[in-house]
């Protein structure tokens, strides 16, 4: 991104930050790598989708389990 900008990592980062910070952009800085991963903003329906998706995968794993422990029990 320096290089395609023509400016120093540093002042790069510097703007990149203040965008974040001013809830512009969305993204993620990987120092090591010198990475940026830039991420599309969800909608607060989107995050309780997910969220929700998350609860419920949860929850089949443990009727998964529960499955498991319940058929052990039972004899052969």
């Amino acid at each position: 991104m320096s290089h395609l900008l023509r400016n120093s990592i540093n002042k790069i980062e510097d703007n990149l930050c203040e965008l974040i910070f001013e809830d512009k952009v969305t993204c993620f800085i990987d120092r090591p790598a010198e990475l940026i991963k830039f991420q599309i903003k969800k909608t607060e329906a989107q995050m309780i989708d997910d969220w929700v998706g998350n609860i419920n995968e949860i929850v089949d794993l443990v009727d998964f389990v529960c499955e498991r422990i319940d058929g052990k029990n039972v004899g052969p």
